[in-house]
């Protein structure tokens, strides 16, 4: 029961970070930048404002449905509530699952904008997420845990170093850095798959995004360095891929997706490297 209070006290704490990660990369822009709490303003602003669009059965339930994967994935994440073999499995469906309902929503809103960032998604999960999927498992089987609650290990990097360094390449499309932001890119498609929602599902949305982003960081601080330090690093993570955002140059989408596609073709091969 205190683990599940724990769990539902990193909700406003997502958003505390995710001020944190807008301030930080205002001042690395050499701007002032919003207050810290201004996540929190515009969740209130949104809720208060009346929604424009009703589109269809689908496109209403996808801010929901993806609010339920991204705290389904906080049983996890950082304090493994509940526990079964291969969970970690279930944890990377989830995750899958939260971006395949942004794609949901995108196509039934019918909006050029979402069409195309999740035509680019899409391309995206041909390659990364197929990577994900693998260095999670890779960590699991390297350092013999069969779930989240059993493992302990410490400073598994070093152990397990070029599956260690997929896993931040991973990092950098799942939390959109440059170059890999090319399905919410504004200048080109607007708010990508959010573009036709406002109001409370738009609020809902974005929550379910901050917690996604924050229990990403968490993770890999999970992974690489052990369970006790999942919460501690989690923003120095956040600081590593925004001083990334900032200073990384955007490509092509089909140079993006061949990237990806070789980095999941590398962690493949690394399978047989941990075994």
């Amino acid at each position: 029961m205190i683990e599940i209070l724990y769990a539902l006290l990193l909700i406003p704490l997502a958003l505390l970070i995710e001020g944190i990660r807008r301030k930080a990369v205002a001042r690395m822009h050499n701007r002032v930048g919003p207050p810290f709490l201004q996540p929190f303003y515009d969740i209130m602003k949104l809720i208060s404002k009346k929604e424009f669009s009703r589109k269809n059965l689908v496109f209403n339930l996808v801010p929901y449905l993806a609010l339920l994967c991204s705290l389904a994935m906080l049983l996890f994440i950082p304090f493994a509530i509940i526990g079964f073999d291969y969970d970690f499995l279930v944890f990377g469906y989830l995750f899958i699952l939260q971006d395949t309902f942004y794609i949901f929503g995108a196509v039934s809103s019918r909006s050029p904008f979402a069409m195309f960032a999740s035509v680019r998604e899409l391309l995206l999960m041909l390659g990364y997420e197929i990577t994900f999927l693998i260095v999670l498992s890779l960590f699991f089987y390297g350092t013999g845990a069969m779930s989240f609650q059993e493992f302990a290990a410490e400073f598994a990097f070093l152990k397990l170093p070029l599956v260690s360094l997929f896993l931040l390449f991973t990092g950098f499309v799942i939390l959109r850095i440059t170059p890999y932001d090319v399905m919410v890119a504004e200048p080109e498609i607007s708010a990508g798959f959010f573009s036709e929602y406002s109001g409370a599902s738009l609020a809902v949305l974005e929550i379910a995004e901050f917690i996604k982003d924050f229990i990403i960081y968490m993770l890999f601080g999970f992974l690489l360095f052990g369970p006790g330090y999942a919460l501690l690093l989690s923003p120095v993570f956040m600081l590593f891929y925004m001083v990334m955002l900032t200073s990384s140059p955007r490509y092509s989408t089909v140079a993006t997706v061949k990237t990806f596609l070789f980095l999941a073709l590398l962690a493949f091969l690394d399978v047989f490297v941990v075994i």
